[in-house]
């Protein structure tokens, strides 16, 4: 296929026309799809267990907290803020101790953005 390329591609807005813009939409809206999927599929992991576990230290839900834990979730989990359970659980002595002596705990000087 063989594109007729002028200044001002007139081709491009006849209606139904096989124009540069005609062809190169699609695959831009392709290339941004495929761009956006993995920060998707981010969204989605940070949506499940370790949301729940960020909200119940924030909350002082020491039970629940204790429960999340004991199914997997990730102690070292950020909120788009960049707070960890621990941060969030704001003086709770018994949240503190759990998520302390979780195995998975890491203390980071200088966490990455």
């Amino acid at each position: 296929m063989a594109f007729k390329v002028t200044k001002d591609f007139p081709e491009a807005h006849s209606p139904g026309g096989n124009g540069f813009h005609d062809v190169m939409f699609p695959c831009l809206r392709t290339l941004a799809f495929l761009l956006l999927l993995p920060l998707l599929f981010a969204q989605a992991a940070y949506g499940g267990i370790n949301k729940k576990l960020l909200k119940a230290a924030k909350a002082g839900d020491t039970a629940t907290v204790e429960q999340l834990l004991g199914k997997g979730a990730d102690v070292n989990a950020r909120n788009k803020f960049s707070g960890t359970a621990l941060g969030l659980a704001k003086g709770n002595v018994e949240i503190i101790s759990l998520l302390l002596l979780s195995k998975e705990m890491t203390l980071e000087k200088n966490p990455a953005p």
